[in-house]
């Protein structure tokens, strides 16, 4: 948010959403859908640990929006986070420390220095 463009900001990082936990086999994901029927889970699960991922699920968990599961969505698509009691909209818009706090202050300063927004940048060598 402090580099000159326009800042790209996916759902979920303004309170530190984590990727979520969803069996191969419970994934919504095309990808998933067809490695589920190839990959056993154990294999899945040790890829993962490599940083490689079949299921694009994981990424695009339901918005949390407050620690009670029920009131977030009626019926959500995907599993929601674990986190969700600490990790959630609600919880962060009244601690003046959060990360969505921190979102709205660099906001805030972006709307106020023209340099973050259009100013040329300048490399300085060492």
């Amino acid at each position: 948010l402090t580099l000159r463009g326009v800042p790209c900001i996916y759902y979920g990082d303004e309170i530190g959403m984590t990727e979520g936990e969803i069996a191969l086999a419970n994934g919504e994901d095309p990808v998933a859908k067809l490695y589920s029927r190839l990959v056993p889970q154990f294999i899945y699960d040790s890829w993962l640990l490599k940083g490689v991922s079949m299921n694009r699920d994981n990424c695009r968990t339901p918005m949390q929006w407050n620690r009670d599961p029920s009131r977030n969505w009626k019926k959500p698509w995907l599993p929601l986070n674990k986190d969700i009691a600490k990790v959630n909209v609600a919880v962060q818009a009244v601690d003046s420390e959060s990360i969505l706090s921190l979102y709205k202050r660099l906001l805030s300063l972006r709307k106020m220095e023209p340099a973050l927004r259009s100013e040329e940048i300048i490399v300085l060598s060492a």
